[in-house]
């Protein structure tokens, strides 16, 4: 689907879409794995086979040693592990009785002391640590990796281990055994308790979810983990009668008794984490930094301490490197609740207490960050121009773009109000939290894209409003001076003060950073003209060494620009990644803005890379390069992997033919079985209506985002800047199926769908019928157009309500059950896709990306002014019958993947596709992830 760009125009792509998140499964009812956080830096989880870690029959003699071993390898990382262990029962069956404390005859280690009521303490028993496949990891001695416990039950291990989940097991007399799940994260200092609860949690999961894969258990967290042995401990009193005796279907048995009669458990288990099948897990914290993929980097910052801070302004949220190279999230685990997270960081800044302020341009709030935790220091939340004498936090804001610090330490913002909504300003907060307005630049249309102070106190604003873009200075007690016009800036462009009393900018339209002197004097400094790449410059940051950090919001990278500023500094890539032809572990890889998906004949998933301009391929657990080299056009009728794709998104099979949406080629293009690629249709110039039996090498296309193949074997595919959907023929030619060009309005219901209007559409899917449904997204619609055999196919609403309607609804609380199809709010529609029942599954990015889609539209404002609506996932059923009914199954509210600013969410869902085997696979280019929703689970 699409890789979005934030736009001023009506159908700008997002393109900056590029990160990656973590996603897990620990599930209740459904046989599926869980995900989990990624390697140590360096490291990559190899999947393997799993084999099941089963337990001897009751009263069978354990084996000496398991079945295999494996020598712990290179990539051993350093672990300190602590704990006890200790055994529960229920009902005083076969270990410690709970109710008098009384110990059993059964029980074959020593204990000593006087054990507390509910506990049993194991003395002097042995741990092994086993890997995923139940072999005992062994040192380069040969040793089996074991600890042993005192006499109180406690152990320490200090030593090595994999970087991956592990199983920590004791041995039972009964031929059980007590076992925990070691994730990756306890590769640190860590307390880990093996009981009853850890055991349950295990068990369930390794032989529930698991079911042979590793790859599965290698994804689970560790909070997860955590979380799940909690809510069992809490429970174990809620057990059937007998205790358990620690075999794997004994002990699943009674996690799943206890999900059913225990809500904590319960909600525990069914607040399902989506698989993450592509895309660096736990969005690549912890990894180095230029290993990991940014999701439209915008803001910049850094501490005195060298840690420099990144807005990733596509996917909601600030990241963090340490001077180790490192990334990390911010705030971490301890951070802000959900209702406090970032929509779309537009510019942060960094106070000498340590305070980092963040504008939330999408969220129309300037936060403040302060050990760990988020505040709103200005805004509501809702774009509006608030009017003085309320508290900061109740001073409503329109889109606020630029920061910057004073001197006497006040925080000046500047918005960017979109020109057609109203005149942006310049706000100034004071150390008691009023809210004042100064004097901009008295210029009609002034549009903030970024603020800075000199160190003589004078203030420099950027102007990016498109008919008059200009650089501004204010000195003390002085007018406003234009000292530079004619800049090659937008929205996203971006200023910095130097020490000298100059300023850089950010000309983002022209690949360059320039810097311009208080006499209006520029020289370039970084782009083509002196021999170094930018794509879209955009956020700029100087550290007190004098070295310059440019955020490329185009390359989804951050650089560092070295002194001298002539022209001849080095360039070094500090964070992000923009490698082309990465391959190998699909959970180590940073993907880069995922667009479009399919699957082959076999099952393999493969999908686009629109940031790497490539298509991958999902071998197992491998990604293998299908087409694409290095950015630009060619290669037609040679090898694929040879050939050159520019930003590609939507992917279909016709049989063995692949079809790519060559999106910036204007073409579309096809791969045939032996690996030949060529040009199916288009002439590589943009433009306007297909006439009837149009060439195919004669179609003009501007924006293409998602293509389908009609069960008759006939390509479709939207052009979403053209709002139209067209058809390739067998014979060669191309028909103009739906869409007049317009994109006002959604007119035509009932009538020929070529007649009818369509507004920004994004996605299709064909059900079994042969009958071709469109995600209207502009309309807020999905729409059927009926009779594609005909001559003349008619279009007609299928659910939701116009936007324009539904916008008075879109502030009410949301549904928590199923609503008829016909008063569905849809809002920002993507991906669509049938499965084999007939449902409709569809996605949304919500309310924030949908204006910005929408910017410079009157409906784009209003969207703007309401609460936000996260994206979300939601399943059409009665589709057959004519009566269909909608309900999210992922998203707020859901228990899947809805909590706002974490790992635990979705961002922006593009693209959907079932898998009948499987389940739903969710491309999220926000996330730079694709993941499964498990077939069971839907």
């Amino acid at each position: 689907m699409v890789p979005w760009v934030r736009f001023r125009q009506k159908v700008e792509f997002m393109r900056k879409f590029s990160p990656l998140i973590l996603i897990i499964l620990a599930i209740a009812s459904c046989a599926q794995p869980v995900a989990g956080p990624a390697p140590t830096p360096g490291q990559s989880a190899k999947p393997k086979p799993l084999a099941h870690l089963a337990s001897p029959a009751p009263g069978a003699t354990p084996p000496a040693t398991t079945l295999a071993t494996r020598q712990l390898g290179t990539d051993a990382i350093p672990a300190t592990l602590t704990g006890k262990c200790k055994l529960i029962s229920d009902h005083g069956g076969a270990v410690i009785s709970n109710n008098s404390g009384e110990l059993l005859s059964k029980v074959r280690y020593a204990l000593t002391g006087a054990p507390a009521p509910e506990e049993g303490l194991l003395a002097n028993a042995e741990i092994e640590f086993l890997d995923g496949e139940g072999k005992t990891l062994v040192g380069a001695d040969g040793v089996p990796l074991r600890a042993q416990t005192d006499e109180t039950g406690g152990y320490r291990f200090v030593g090595s281990l994999p970087a991956e989940n592990l199983v920590a097991r004791v041995r039972l007399w009964n031929g059980g055994f007590l076992q925990a799940m070691l994730v990756r994260s306890s590769a640190a200092n860590r307390t880990l308790d093996l009981d009853t609860a850890s055991t349950l949690g295990a068990s369930y999961v390794l032989e529930t979810f698991v079911r042979g894969q590793k790859a599965a258990y290698d994804r689970l967290t560790a909070v997860e983990a955590d979380g799940l042995h909690r809510d069992l401990e809490a429970a174990r009193g809620q057990l059937a009668a007998g205790t358990p005796t620690y075999q794997s279907a004994d002990l699943v048995a009674a996690a799943e008794a206890l999900r059913v009669a225990v809500p904590a458990v319960g909600q525990r288990l069914a607040e399902i984490k989506a698989l993450l099948l592509v895309g660096q897990a736990n969005l690549g914290n912890d990894r180095p930094a230029t290993q990991v993929s940014l999701a439209g980097p915008l803001g910049l910052a850094g501490d005195a301490a060298g840690n420099l801070y990144i807005g990733e302004f596509l996917g909601g949220r600030i990241r963090r490197i340490t001077v180790d190279g490192t990334i990390h999230r911010f705030p971490g685990e301890s951070g802000s609740p959900p209702e406090v997270s970032l929509q779309g960081p537009t510019a942060i800044v960094r106070a000498t207490d340590g305070t980092l302020y963040v504008a939330d341009g999408l969220g129309h709030r300037v936060l403040a960050i302060a050990d760990e935790r988020i505040r709103v220091l200005v805004g509501t939340g809702r774009r509006a121009q608030g009017a003085a004498g309320v508290a900061a936090d109740q001073f409503a804001l329109m889109g606020p773009n630029a920061l910057a610090l004073a001197p006497d330490g006040r925080l000046w913002i500047g918005e960017h109000t979109k020109q057609s909504v109203g005149a942006s300003r310049l706000l100034v907060v004071d150390g008691a939290g009023n809210v004042q307005v100064d004097a901009r630049p008295s210029i009609e249309g002034f549009q903030f894209g970024g603020l800075a102070f000199a160190p003589d106190g004078a203030l420099w604003a950027l102007d990016v409003a498109t008919d008059h873009p200009g650089l501004w200075r204010r000195a003390a007690g002085d007018d406003w001076a234009k000292i530079a016009d004619g800049l090659a800036v937008n929205d996203d462009s971006r200023i910095v003060a130097a020490p000298d009393g100059s300023v850089f900018v950010a000309e983002q339209a022209a690949g360059r950073v320039s810097r311009v002197t208080a006499d209006g004097t520029r020289t370039t400094i970084a782009g083509a003209e002196t021999g170094s790449r930018l794509v879209a410059p955009a956020g700029l940051w100087l550290d007190g060494r004098g070295t310059l950090y440019v955020a490329d919001i185009g390359a989804g990278q951050v650089v560092a620009i070295s002194p001298p500023f002539d022209g001849s500094g080095k360039v070094t890539a500090i964070a992000g990644t923009a490698g082309v032809s990465q391959q190998g572990d699909a959970l180590s890889i940073a993907i880069n803005t995922p667009g479009g998906m399919a699957l082959d004949s076999t099952g393999r998933l493969h999908f686009t890379e629109g940031g790497s301009h490539t298509v991958k391929r999902l071998d197992g657990a491998t990604l293998s390069l299908v087409a694409g080299s290095v950015k630009g056009l060619g290669g037609d009728d040679g090898p694929a992997t040879a050939a050159r794709l520019d930003t590609p998104t939507g992917l279909a099979f016709a049989g063995k033919d692949l079809y790519v949406l060559d999106v910036q080629n204007q073409r579309i293009r096809r791969i045939a079985a032996d690996g030949t690629i060529t040009t199916a249709v288009g002439s590589g110039l943009r433009g306007g209506m297909i006439v009837p039996r149009l060439p195919a090498r004669e179609v003009l296309i501007r924006r293409p985002t998602a293509c389908a193949v009609a069960p008759d074997g006939r390509l479709y595919w939207v052009d979403n800047e053209n709002a139209q959907v067209s058809r390739l023929n067998g014979d060669g030619t191309v028909d103009l199926i739906a869409g007049t060009m317009s994109q006002e309005g959604g007119e035509g219901d009932g009538g020929p769908a070529a007649e009818a209007v369509l507004s920004l559409p994004i996605g299709l899917a064909f059900d079994a019928q042969g009958d071709l449904y469109i995600a209207d997204t502009g309309n807020g619609r999905i729409r059927k157009i009926t009779g594609l055999d005909g001559a003349t196919p008619k279009i007609e609403a299928f659910i939701g309500l116009p936007l324009q309607q539904a916008l008075g609804q879109l502030g009410a609380p949301e549904p928590t059950g199923p609503v008829a199809g016909d008063q569905a709010l849809l809002v920002g529609l993507t991906g669509l896709a049938f499965d084999a029942n007939g449902d409709l599954y569809y996605a949304e990015v919500g309310t924030s990306r949908l204006a910005l889609l929408l910017a410079d539209s009157p409906l784009g404002a209003l969207l703007d002014a309401l609460p936000p609506r996260g994206a979300r996932i939601s399943k059409v059923t009665g589709v057959r019958t004519g009566h269909p009914m909608v309900e999210a199954v992922a998203g707020p509210g859901t228990g899947v993947l809805d909590k706002p600013g974490t790992d635990d969410s979705l961002v922006s869902p593009v693209m959907l596709l079932v898998d009948p085997a499987k389940g739903l696979y969710i491309l999220d280019t926000g996330n730079s992830a694709i993941r499964l929703l498990p077939r069971s689970t839907l």
